[in-house]
């Protein structure tokens, strides 16, 4: 996209090598991770998508800063040219390798451990992505322009042009163009960019940038401030599968709450009876449970079943006076009447379960009780966390040590501590982001409304996720560390081409550097988001929030990258502190070795 649109100089070669450096990354870092140990999950998967965005745009920098020189200086040789494009192209893939790669390692240190794993690849293999730009793509470049040099075909280098091939001057793409003589304009996407820059540093320009993104901005601010977390497992079922039509139809006609039990394990059974009496009261009363469903709870029936048979055995609390008398009617009833909860208590003596010869006297180790939770509180991600909290809590305090346990709790868990996760990860991200390119960026304005830039992309971000309908849940969470890289990307290249333009003022180094890293950043967001947009009709869960974000992303860090940063440099970014080549070159000479000495 960036290349001339010529047999010889085209540059197909330099794409497969962009694409394989992306694997040999994510194989390098698979490989490494496996020898540290690190385990992988369904989440790590998609470190290859980021890797893929972000080699891509490190790829479109060098190129662009490759072009650029090969059209301000063509006798220059190959080596030289690439030296120039490594000068700036490599210092600004430099500054958002760096960023980008420490936010994930230092946000690897969370308390979920497939979001580890995912930030410990995906900072790993974004310094191997920059190790590879340097010492793979680099060179396979300067081997690519050395064969331009030697008219040798693009794809087929065992064959020459017999016509010489201009890189100002392309001739077509193909054969057939270049037979008849055909010409193509050269750097359109450059020259575009030049009168789209000179279009928003107008007065006009500017109010009509800053009202649209103040918009987009209390938009995003809103949603932002709105969304919640909530994930169910059955997210991960595909639209189009029966089983999603059966939770469909049984969520609108037989809905109910979520199965659950209280576990006891160990302890002395006979002196814990005022426990298990409070914890069935418990049960029978508090509004976390559905009273209208039937609770299985061995101890209220078997005191139930005491009062009936015997009511001498109990004393005026409804406690068994004798241990003996206690551990034998229980089993007695396990085995006649109370069959049903024969499952529910399993005894110290393992032949108590099965037989009547065993030694009942010896206790029980462990225990359960089963009850439903109540609808209403079990609805959004919100509510069925406070749920759990709340159950544990109370079923603790009843019979200390006991618990409650479902297989959807997992999920619960997870939705009680992700917001917290996320938000301490963006966090370290911005901390991150704020250290190095306010290192890397040496104009401090400069660098101020890069980091503004990436953190209102990523709010915005996060704010119409939530208008689409998407919750925080883990798949989320990655998606959105993933959003915050790719805004790196998308803003600190033009910001460090703003600081290293020579142009005197504001407005003109704003428009110097967008007519100059612009198409390469534009290619970069261009290219993403056609990579995407084949997963916007996909019926599984995961594909469609990876869409719904990275198209986000792409859109609104592309914008902010390409639009209001220019802007806001124009205003903020102050003139240029050095002087320009040509202020140097009117000094005369006598005065610049008065002044040096």
């Amino acid at each position: 996209m960036i290349s001339p649109c010529d047999p010889v100089h085209s540059m197909i070669g330099v794409s497969l090598i962009t694409v394989a450096i992306t694997l040999l990354s994510y194989v390098c870092t698979t490989g490494l991770g496996s020898y540290g140990g690190v385990f992988t999950s369904q989440l790590s998967n998609l470190v290859p998508f980021l890797l893929l965005g972000l080699g891509v745009d490190d790829a479109f920098v060098l190129v662009g800063e490759f072009t650029r020189a090969t059209l301000e200086s063509p006798e220059a040789s190959a080596e030289e040219r690439c030296v120039a494009a490594m000068k700036h192209g490599g210092v600004s893939i430099l500054i958002t390798s760096i960023t980008d790669a420490l936010a994930f390692l230092i946000g690897s240190s969370t308390v979920l451990p497939a979001l580890e794993s995912f930030c410990i690849y995906a900072g790993v293999g974004i310094l191997f992505c920059f190790l590879f730009q340097l010492t793979i793509f680099l060179p396979f470049l300067l081997l690519d322009a050395q064969r331009a040099e030697a008219k040798r075909y693009d794809m087929l280098c065992c064959f020459k042009s017999k016509k010489t091939h201009e890189f100002a001057d392309p001739r077509g793409g193909c054969c057939v163009a270049s037979c008849v003589g055909s010409k193509f304009p050269q750097n359109l996407l450059g020259n575009a960019m030049a009168r789209f820059a000179k279009l928003i540093m107008s007065k006009a320009g500017k109010v009509v940038v800053l009202l649209i993104f103040g918009g987009v901005f209390a938009t995003g601010a809103v949603g932002a401030s709105r969304i919640y977390a909530d994930f169910k497992l059955e997210w991960f079922i595909p639209d189009d599968s029966y089983v999603t039509n059966f939770f469909d139809l049984n969520e609108k006609y037989f809905s109910s709450g979520t199965p659950f039990t209280v576990y006891t394990v160990g302890g002395d059974y006979f002196k814990l009876q005022t426990n298990f009496k409070q914890l069935s009261k418990l049960l029978a009363t508090t509004k976390y449970v559905d009273q209208n469903e039937d609770i299985d709870d061995w101890a209220a029936e078997f005191t139930s079943y005491a009062k009936d048979t015997n009511s001498h055995w109990l004393d005026t609390d409804e406690l068994f006076k004798s241990e003996a008398t206690f551990y034998h009617e229980l089993h007695h009833w396990l085995r006649n009447s109370g069959v049903s909860y024969s499952s529910s208590i399993k005894w110290v003596d393992s032949k108590c379960d099965d037989s009547a010869l065993c030694v009942q006297e010896r206790g029980i180790q462990a225990t359960k009780i089963s009850a439903l939770t109540k609808l209403e509180f079990t609805n959004v991600g919100r509510d069925r966390y406070a749920t759990l909290v709340a159950l544990r809590e109370l079923v603790d305090e009843a019979v200390p040590g006991a618990f409650p346990y479902s297989s959807q709790f997992l999920f619960w868990e997870e939705t009680g501590v992700i917001a917290g996760e996320l938000t301490r990860n963006l966090i370290i991200c911005t901390l991150v982001i704020v250290g190095v390119i306010g290192l890397l960026i040496s104009e401090k304005r400069a660098a101020g409304l890069v980091i503004l830039g990436v953190l209102l992309t990523v709010i915005e971000v996060i704010g119409f996720l939530h208008w689409w309908g998407v919750t925080i849940s883990g798949v989320a969470t990655i998606y959105i560390l993933i959003s915050v890289g790719l805004a790196v990307d998308y803003s600190a290249h033009v910001g460090h081409m703003f600081v290293v333009s020579e142009k005197e003022t504001p407005d003109e180094r704003a428009i110097e550097a967008l007519s100059r890293i612009g198409p390469s950043v534009f290619n970069a967001v261009a290219s993403t988001l056609v990579a995407v947009v084949a997963l916007s009709t996909s019926a599984s869960f995961v594909f469609r929030v990876f869409f719904q974000t990275l198209c986000l992303t792409v859109l609104l860090g592309g914008a902010h990258g390409l639009v209001l940063l220019p802007v806001l440099l124009s205003l903020l970014g102050g003139k240029q502190n050095k002087p320009s080549k040509k202020a140097a070159e009117e000094v005369p000479e006598g005065k610049q070795a008065s002044e040096t000495l």
